[in-house]
């Protein structure tokens, strides 16, 4: 008896690794958490330019301060209206406390987020990963996170367009790098997703990869489950998965006169591109100056899971 008890407990003991890994190569949350000092849960360490935690307690006042775990890179809550909030996530682990809460906005413009951290100025390559919480708008993009001077010479932007695509510009003086996802489904609304954009540096669109839950957007591959229809996507062929991919004319400029960012289109940043402030919930919002691999990307997902 003893002997049939230990195998069967190294069948069961396999079966959930297994089960485990399958969760995984889905892309789906595995079922530990990882421990909470930074380099152990987050890719390039060394590299991270700026982390916003947004984990504030209760109703954000006009002038206080987001907890960020970065001090040069601190970011300011401005919220007139009084509309930014946080909360804790259902169920988030105790042990990991800057993973519990999480920001929620309205779309007010006037409820900022926003750093002005010479960190995030220039950078020479970078990747942008957070996760959110909202819905595909209904007739206007909503911005994600944004720098730069309304589109006009220099920054980059990024939106969620009602179309359900995820559209990232990087401004140059003749014609604007465009990549542009295939639309995501309609799965995406009201479910916590992890959205990481990666750019390599470079004039040339086929340097910056859009992924979601780890997973790089394109027709082809794990990422396509979250495509509304990965087979048929306009354009998906010529553009390597995507809808569009238009490579950047004419060099771009300093964007370090512009804030970055998180939420909110105060005055003199909402004119172009045409979006409106983001309305819904953010969280664990990271910059880093280097271009993260397929592999960081999936690894930083596995490891923020709680979320």
């Amino acid at each position: 008896m003893k002997w049939l008890a230990l195998i069967l407990l190294v069948i069961s003991a396999e079966s959930f690794a297994q089960m485990n890994m399958s969760f995984a190569m889905r892309g789906y949350p595995t079922l530990r958490c990882q421990p909470t000092t930074l380099s152990s849960w987050v890719p390039q360490a060394n590299s991270l330019k700026a982390i916003y935690h947004l984990n504030g307690t209760g109703t954000v006042t006009n002038g206080s301060v987001v907890a960020s775990e970065i001090a040069v890179a601190n970011a300011t809550a401005s919220s007139p209206s009084s509309t930014l909030s946080f909360a804790d996530h259902p169920g988030a682990p105790a042990s990991i406390a800057f993973l519990k809460n999480y920001l929620t906005a309205t779309g007010n413009s006037n409820d900022s987020i926003s750093t002005s951290a010479a960190s995030l100025a220039d950078l020479p390559a970078a990747t942008w990963n957070f996760w959110v919480n909202m819905g595909i708008p209904s007739s206007t993009p909503i911005r994600l996170f944004y720098k730069s001077n309304n589109g006009t010479s220099a920054g980059y932007y990024f939106t969620l367009s009602p179309s359900g695509s995820f559209d990232f510009r990087k401004v140059h003086s003749i014609t604007n790098m465009v990549v542009q996802t295939c639309p995501i489904a309609t799965s995406f609304n009201n479910t916590w997703r992890m959205i990481t954009v990666t750019w390599d540096g470079t004039s040339n669109a086929t340097g910056v990869k859009i992924y979601m839950n780890g997973f790089e957007l394109i027709t082809t591959g794990s990422g396509s489950v979250y495509l509304a229809s990965p087979g048929t996507c306009p354009n998906a062929a010529t553009y390597g998965g995507y809808t569009y991919q238009i490579t950047g004319v004419g060099g771009f400029t300093s964007d370090a006169a512009y804030p970055f960012y998180l939420v909110g289109a105060p005055s003199g940043t909402n004119t172009s591109p045409t979006s409106i402030a983001f309305s819904g919930s953010m969280d664990e919002f990271a910059v880093w100056n280097k271009e993260l691999t397929s592999a960081e990307v999936f690894m930083l997902y596995r490891n923020q899971k709680c979320n």
